[in-house]
C-alpha cells in the first residue's frame, strides 16, 4: 500500500472528442469536452485505484482553465497544485476518432499555460515527502516548464522518489525535435520506469492524411 503521495507533473489539457468515427475533424460536428493530458491521465488513474496522488499542472486564467480544475475537484483530487496563468491560456486538443477506434489528435492554443510552469508554483516540501515522481515528455517541450522539470529531477532522486517518465513525443507539437530528443537523453539519467511506445502507435497519433 503506497502511503506516500505519487506527484504527477506536466500538462492537463481539455481534449474535444469527435462525436463521429472515420470522420475528419473539418467535417465532425459535435464533440465532447473531457479533461486530458497524459500526466493528469496518470494522476486520475490513480486516484481511482485509491492511491493518495497530488497533480501538478497549469491551466489558463479562462473558462476552460475553470472547468479542468471544477472536473478535478469534483472526482476529489486536490487542486492546489494546479496553478493560473493570466497571461497564457488552457491547451486544447481535438481528438479524431479513426473506423477502428483509434485517435488523432490536433492541437490549439500551443503557447499554453502548462508551458510556464515555474519552481514558485509548486510546493517543495511535497515533492520532498513522494515516493513517485512522474512526468510527460511534453513538460520538455516549453523552455520555461522544462527548466522546471530539470530542477525538480534531482530533488525527487535526492528525496528517494522512484522517477517514472512518459516520453510521449507529440512530433506536431516540436518546433526544434533535436532540442526535444537531447532534453530526453538528459532526463534518462534520473529516470526509474520509462514507458516506451512502438513506432507505429506513435506515427498513428497523427491525422489521417
Amino acid at each position: 500500500m503506497i502511503k506516500k503521495p505519487v506527484i504527477c507533473f506536466g500538462e492537463l489539457i481539455i481534449d474535444f472528442v469527435a462525436g463521429e468515427k472515420g470522420k475528419s475533424l473539418a467535417e465532425v460536428r459535435l464533440f465532447r469536452k473531457n479533461p486530458g493530458g497524459a500526466p493528469a491521465n496518470v494522476a486520475v488513474g490513480l486516484h481511482f485505484h485509491h492511491i493518495p496522488v497530488l497533480l501538478w499542472s497549469k491551466v489558463g486564467k479562462d473558462s476552460f482553465g475553470q472547468f479542468l480544475k471544477a472536473q478535478i475537484k469534483e472526482i476529489g483530487l486536490p487542486v492546489d497544485g494546479i496553478s493560473e496563468d493570466p497571461l497564457h491560456p488552457t491547451k486544447l486538443a481535438f481528438v479524431g476518432i479513426r473506423e477502428d477506434g483509434d485517435r488523432y489528435f490536433e492541437f490549439h492554443n500551443l503557447n499554453s499555460a502548462e508551458q510556464y510552469i515555474k519552481p514558485a508554483d509548486l510546493d517543495m516540501k511535497q515533492l520532498e515527502n513522494a515516493s513517485v515522481f512522474h512526468f510527460g515528455g511534453v513538460a520538455l517541450l516549453g523552455e520555461v516548464t522544462a527548466r522546471t522539470t530539470f530542477q525538480l529531477l534531482p530533488i525527487a532522486r535526492k528525496s528517494g522518489c522512484l522517477v517514472s517518465f512518459d516520453p510521449n513525443i507529440r512530433l506536431d507539437l516540436c518546433k526544434n525535435s533535436r532540442q526535444v530528443l537531447a532534453r530526453i537523453q538528459q532526463v534518462i539519467r534520473f529516470v526509474d520506469i520509462l514507458k516506451m511506445t512502438p513506432p507505429e502507435r506513435a506515427m498513428r497519433s497523427l491525422p489521417p492524411y
